[in-house]
Formats: structure tokens, C-alpha cells, sequence
């Protein structure tokens, strides 16, 4: 009875060595959340700059609707582009990840040739 009411209340609270923060904490994991935080900001511009462009492309649309036309577009837009980054992560991280891991390899030969000298 004990075992069982420890797992419940273990359950309830966040378990920082849990896969989640293990995957956000990988390479994929950095690059998909910097993705969707780049794309939320430019779909926040662009959701401002719309709204003054929008009247004067066209003025037929009432001003009480051109906040929900402009926030639509740049929802699309901010949707259409996250999906490409996504994508296209494995091109992209192909570069990232080989400048990083040729760095890292450097400093671990250096360190290995650092711990020669002193035997």
C-alpha cells in the first residue's frame, strides 16, 4: 500500500531527469525550441506591421476587422515557416553540429595530448 501511494505522489511533481528535459537539452531539442521562439517573434512583427499595411492595400476591409485578417496572415506565415525550419533541421544541423563537435574534438585532443606529457 505504501509502494502504491509513494508512485502516485511521485508522479504529481516534475522529474527534471525525465526524457522531456533530457530531448530539450539535445542538439534537435535547442534547435526546435529556438525555431519556435524565432517564429513566434517574427509572427508578432509581422502581426503589427500587417495591421498598418493591411488599409491601405486594401481599404474596403472595415477597421474592425483588420486586426483578425492580420493576425490570420501572420499566424499562416509564422506556421507556414516553422514548418520548413522543421524540416530542414537536418540540413541545417549538419553545419551547426559539425562546427561544434570539430571544436569539441579539438579540445579533447589537446587534453588527451595535455595528459601524455604529464605521465
Amino acid at each position: 500500500m505504501r509502494r502504491r501511494l509513494k508512485r502516485s505522489i511521485r508522479s504529481n511533481y516534475f522529474i527534471p531527469n525525465s526524457k522531456t528535459f533530457k530531448q530539450v537539452h539535445s542538439d534537435q531539442g535547442r534547435y526546435t525550441m529556438y525555431a519556435l521562439i524565432i517564429c513566434a517573434i517574427i509572427g508578432m512583427a509581422l502581426s503589427k506591421l500587417l495591421q498598418l499595411v493591411i488599409p491601405v492595400l486594401n481599404p474596403t476591409i472595415a477597421r474592425s476587422n483588420v486586426p483578425d485578417v492580420a493576425n490570420l496572415a501572420a499566424f499562416g506565415f509564422s506556421a507556414i515557416l516553422l514548418i520548413i525550419l522543421l524540416l530542414n533541421m537536418k540540413s541545417i544541423m549538419k553545419v551547426v553540429v559539425s562546427a561544434n563537435e570539430k571544436r569539441r574534438l579539438k579540445a579533447f585532443n589537446e587534453r588527451r595530448k595535455s595528459n601524455r606529457t604529464n605521465d
